[in-house]
């Protein structure tokens, strides 16, 4: 019995050698914990489903032209959660659980959900913005708890406020927001 214990725990800490990291990704802890999403005028939040928020990663170091997409685009949250997406975890390929990644958040305006990607937004110019890359803590992933963006001790591992650019929009198409 003690032999299958301890070929159990190898297995275990083996898999956890080659998980692929994971992350928490939100830009709201709490009320006072928040790293907003502002429209071009610094002021309004972005709100509603008509606007995507999505993280862009890779290995820590990777330069921003680099790093791809990762997860799915998430939708922003109204109201009193306006400027903010709903929390989610999101898987790294690129980075195994315990290593530090380069991690950045883009957003667009996705067009009533016709824009899937900040590439298509930016190709229609339409209204987009990201934060510059930032490292993460070691990811999460096999027996490790996934790190958020933001509420982390060290201010160069959070996701700082966004502030959008302005899109330019094809003759006769109003930026709808």
């Amino acid at each position: 019995m003690r032999i299958f214990h301890v070929a159990l725990l190898i297995a275990a800490f083996a898999a956890n050698l080659h998980a692929q990291g994971t992350l928490i990704f939100n830009n709201r802890f709490s009320t006072n914990i928040f790293a907003p999403v502002f429209d071009v005028d610094g002021v309004t939040m972005l709100s509603g489903t008509n606007y995507f928020a999505q993280l862009y990663a890779g290995p820590l170091g990777t330069a921003e032209s680099a790093l791809v997409a990762v997860g799915k685009p998430v939708p922003f949250r109204t109201d009193k959660g306006a400027g903010s997406w709903r929390t989610t975890e999101v898987t790294v390929p690129s980075v195994r659980s315990g290593e530090r990644g380069t991690v950045q958040v883009r957003v667009w305006f996705n067009r009533g959900g016709a824009l899937k990607s900040y590439e298509a937004a930016l190709a229609e110019g339409a209204l987009h913005g990201k934060c510059p890359p930032f490292p993460s803590l070691p990811l999460g992933g096999g027996m490790g708890l996934p790190p958020g963006i933001i509420n982390n001790s060290r201010a160069t591992n959070n996701m700082p406020p966004i502030v959008c650019t302005a899109g330019k929009e094809p003759a006769g198409v109003p930026q709808q927001r």
